[in-house]
């Protein structure tokens, strides 16, 4: 195979690794801390650090960022029909929504 051959096929594996997977996603995120205290009936033990943990982000992370990630993952709930992870969603969104609603500084 020529270099340049070679260089055009990593780039395309780059850039699949990039594509999105909502199944994945929605299936790593109902392993989350988050979700499980959610089913277990004790989604009041709950605090930012588990919202976070859901989005992958940190407490430094501006909020618009974190808004971003968030409505990315109810698009993939969306995309799969996922209507209890919406629910879920939902509930979240009403649990944290003066962190989710603030301005970035």
């Amino acid at each position: 195979m020529e270099s340049g051959a070679a260089e055009e096929v990593h780039l395309e594996e780059k850039a699949r690794g990039r594509t999105r997977d909502p199944e994945q996603i929605i299936t790593q995120c109902k392993t989350k801390l988050l979700y499980r205290r959610y089913t277990e009936g004790r989604f009041d033990e709950t605090d930012i650090v588990h919202l976070l943990g859901l989005v992958s982000l940190y407490d430094h992370t501006p909020p618009s960022e974190v808004r971003k990630a968030f409505r990315q993952l109810r698009a993939d709930a969306n995309a799969l029909s996922e209507d209890g992870f919406l629910k879920f969603l939902d509930a979240v969104e009403a649990r944290f929504s003066v962190y989710l609603n603030r301005q970035d500084a």
